[in-house]
């Protein structure tokens, strides 16, 4: 029997080809593959070090050949490893993003996916507590799911990070399959854009502070986040080619967009250079007592300017500035590829999620329509 075993074992490998038969590595950890009743079973062998693997793999390869009645069902019961959810959580964000989960945020400065992944993980543990992993099923997620049915964004990322722990269990050997895999989302509501250039320009703009100004402007004529225009320094000018360079805080890819055919952010910008009157880097900052320092949002200043005009609080939102910018950049026909460009998104799909219709959209198709008549009415 075990003879047939051996027949059958191995497989066709291309980065795994200089290791043994049945050796192979996985996401850094060492695996011991053999085939058994037409499929592969990955047998972890709990460690990321070659030596290590080698010398369990050898006694592995030798119980087999010298058919001493090795048990591979034992095999399968010893590379499951136990470990509680909450202790899974903790490994995932040791590991992989060097975060301790029990620090507050405060006491360690994180990038904003990782500082959401970690409030939904404190939710997550708060639910699956000491659940051993390998007894939390398919059905206890989709539950878990449902019940956050009301908030469906959140339902959908808190799966999505479901989903990637537990692929890192897979890796590490605590699961042999993903329980979070293929769970259908909830249909999450597009945002809808009620920022017009009328209510931005004319009523927002003329009543907002100078910082606030900076801000818009350079928001709606670059089409970049807050936290991109947050952070732009004088440096990152070249005046003279009148192009700008900077990183985009979420990809972490550089930025390069020429302004030579913008009139109106070549006025400003040349109007900001003549009236500077602070000694900073940074071209929107404030005053403190460490001298001139950056923004951390521009929360407050923009909810006062929409106190002086007239709005209420939650009536429009600063992001909604990239959102208009966009819109209106389809309105003009750029293409979808060339405003991915100024945007900075991956995916032509990423830059659609900015993109909202509009009064003009029917304008084109109706001109196209209108050849087509009676010859009389």
């Amino acid at each position: 029997m075990v003879e047939s075993y051996i027949k059958q074992m191995g497989r066709h490998r291309k980065k795994n080809k200089n290791f043994p038969q049945h050796l192979q590595i996985k996401a850094g950890w060492y695996y011991y593959v053999i085939r058994l009743k037409g499929k592969y079973k990955w047998f972890p062998l709990k460690t990321q070090d070659l030596g290590d693997a080698l010398k369990r793999w050898s006694e592995i390869e030798t119980s087999l050949k010298q058919d001493l009645e090795f048990d591979l069902l034992k095999l399968e019961r010893d590379s499951k490893v136990r470990i509680s959810f909450s202790a899974l959580v903790k490994r995932f964000f040791e590991d992989v993003y060097s975060v301790d989960i029990n620090r507050k945020n405060k006491e360690q400065k994180l990038h904003s996916t990782v500082r959401n992944y970690k409030r939904m993980a404190l939710q997550l543990i708060d639910h699956f507590k000491e659940i051993p992993v390998h007894k939390v099923s398919r059905q206890d997620i989709i539950r878990y799911h449902d019940s956050l049915r009301e908030t469906p964004y959140e339902a959908n990322r808190r799966i999505v990070l479901l989903h990637i722990i537990f692929q890192k269990a897979l890796d590490w050997g605590y699961l042999s399959v993903n329980p979070a895999s293929r769970i259908k989302k909830f249909k999450e509501r597009k945002h809808i854009l009620k920022l017009t250039e009328e209510i931005l320009f004319k009523d927002i703009y003329p009543v907002a502070q100078p910082m606030l100004k900076r801000a818009i402007m350079l928001a709606f004529h670059l089409c970049q986040h807050e936290n991109e225009v947050k952070r732009l320094q004088w440096k990152d000018f070249d005046f003279s080619k009148q192009t700008v360079k900077f990183i985009r805080k979420k990809t972490g890819e550089e930025i390069c967009i020429n302004y030579s055919s913008n009139p109106a952010l070549i006025s400003f910008l040349e109007y900001l250079r003549t009236s500077r009157r602070e000694l900073s880097t940074h071209i929107i900052c404030r005053s403190s007592k460490k001298g001139w320092i950056t923004y951390q949002h521009f929360r407050s200043m923009w909810y006062k300017a929409l106190e002086k005009a007239k709005y209420e609080k939650g009536a429009f939102k600063f992001k909604e500035i990239r959102h208009l910018a966009n819109t209106l950049l389809k309105d003009a026909d750029i293409p979808a590829d060339k405003r991915k460009a100024m945007t900075g998104h991956k995916t032509i799909q990423a830059n659609e999620v900015y993109t909202h219709p509009s009064g003009t959209d029917t304008i084109d198709s109706s001109r196209a329509l209108s050849t087509y008549r009676p010859d009389t009415f």
